[in-house]
């Protein structure tokens, strides 16, 4: 998912130096979702928009060895978005 966002990113900017940090800052935001319910511990649909996408709680499972299919579907389902918006992104600047 984190190489999909990338590629998303490298399409976006002609400086693989901004790319590589634009990465870098996606990937270490996306590990920092968990910490917005310490923050807004009494909002409940921020609790539940952090549940659902925080990575380091699906990926969790993987590294204790379980695998669930929601899991498997959420990292496959956002790989398969980001890069059909880097694909939708490259056609664009092809026929411009």
């Amino acid at each position: 998912m984190i190489i999909a966002i990338g590629l998303l990113i490298s399409c976006l900017t002609e400086s693989q130096f901004i790319a590589a940090l634009g990465t870098f800052i996606a990937s270490l935001l996306l590990q920092m979702v968990d910490n917005l319910t310490v923050w807004f511990p009494g909002v409940g649909w921020i609790v539940k928009v952090t549940s659902f996408l925080s990575v380091t709680q699906r990926y969790g499972s993987f590294t204790a060895g379980t695998i669930h299919y929601d899991d498997v579907i959420f990292f496959l389902s956002m790989q398969a978005l980001f890069l059909f918006l880097t694909v939708r992104l490259l056609d664009r600047k092809r026929w411009n």
